[in-house]
């Protein structure tokens, strides 16, 4: 039961502002246009100064190995960090249990009024092997999402991804328009 209240908060949090992440063959992409690598978040009468600030909070409080790799200094342009989620996604292959770690890299531009928003690098690799999950790729390894002429191979795997990232992205969205 304590599901369905998080369901609702995270459809109409997505609904509000439109924009959600979906991974393609591609890579992650903006649901509005796919050939989009990045969404933009509205700020709403935030300067770029003020939304700058609360996302370097929401870094520091959430993220904090991020914090010696991002800027320290106000620089009006970007805001570049690295997040590493150990066991993004879990499934078996082959009587094996594959574990993978994703590490990826975000940067956030910032506007008056909107932040741009991009994961700029993402590698999912196993725990325990060197295999990596990618987006697309060969059917016959199944650690790939997309085969390499693009039919969905992992929609569970889909799913758990484009949760993953939603929720980032509703979370901060939530910490950059705090007043």
């Amino acid at each position: 039961m304590k599901f369905l209240p998080l369901i609702f908060f995270l459809c109409l949090s997505c609904s509000s502002f439109g924009q959600q992440w979906v991974v393609t063959p591609n890579g992650l992409r903006n649901t509005a246009d796919p050939r989009m690598k990045y969404l933009t978040i509205s700020g709403g009468e935030l300067s770029a100064r003020k939304l700058y600030d609360n996302a370097r909070k929401y870094i520091i409080e959430n993220n904090p190995d991020s914090l010696r790799k991002i800027k320290l200094e106000w620089d009006s342009v970007a805001l570049v960090f690295d997040t590493y989620l150990p066991y993004l996604v879990t499934f078996n292959v082959f009587l094996t249990t594959m574990r993978f770690d994703a590490y990826y890299t975000t940067e956030l531009r910032f506007n008056a009024g909107s932040v741009r928003y991009e994961i700029t690098f993402i590698d999912m690799a196993d725990v325990a092997s060197a295999n990596k999950l990618t987006f697309r790729g060969s059917s016959i390894t199944n650690t790939s999402v997309y085969s390499n002429k693009g039919k969905l191979l992992r929609p569970d795997v889909k799913e758990i991804i484009e949760k993953h990232f939603n929720g980032e992205l509703i979370k901060m969205s939530e910490a950059l328009n705090q007043p």
